[in-house]
Parts: structure tokens; C-alpha cells; sequence
């Protein structure tokens, strides 16, 4: 038996959402980038609850706090000076 820990290997978005950047659909992409914008909100909004959460008992400081309420370019900067 195997005591590492399990883990998440990311997928493309479109494994889940087939329309999702489906161009000779327009259809299926207008619905599937609408879904994918309810996932990412939900994601967002979790992940901001839980740095809150951790912020208050003293797990995560403020700027480490901070990195979960950047816009999405901050963000990818962030992400890229972290290397």
C-alpha cells in the first residue's frame, strides 16, 4: 500500500466543458464559457473565504492574504516572480 498522498492534476478546462474555446460552435462555446465563469466565481469567492479564514487565525499574513484578492493580471505576474 502507498502511503504518499493523493494529488490533482490540473486538466484543461475544455476536458469538462467541451464548448469551452470551441470556435465552429457558437452555441456550445457562448454556454460552455458562461459555466466556466460560474466555476472560476465560485473558485475565487472559496479561495478568498479561506485566506480570510486563515488570515484571522494568524496562518497567512496580510500580503500573502492580499495575493488572493489581486486581479487576474497582478496575479499572473505574481504567479511568474515566484519562479
Amino acid at each position: 500500500m502507498s502511503c504518499s498522498p493523493t494529488g490533482i492534476l490540473p486538466q484543461p478546462i475544455n476536458s469538462r466543458l467541451p464548448g469551452y474555446g470551441d470556435y465552429s460552435d457558437d452555441e456550445a462555446r457562448k454556454r460552455d464559457t458562461a459555466a466556466w465563469s460560474d466555476v472560476l466565481a465560485t473558485l475565487q469567492e472559496t479561495l478568498r473565504r479561506a485566506a480570510n479564514s486563515a488570515f484571522r487565525n494568524k496562518r497567512l499574513s496580510a500580503e500573502r492574504k492580499h495575493d488572493y484578492f489581486k486581479s487576474g493580471e497582478a496575479r499572473g505576474a505574481f504567479l511568474f516572480d515566484q519562479q
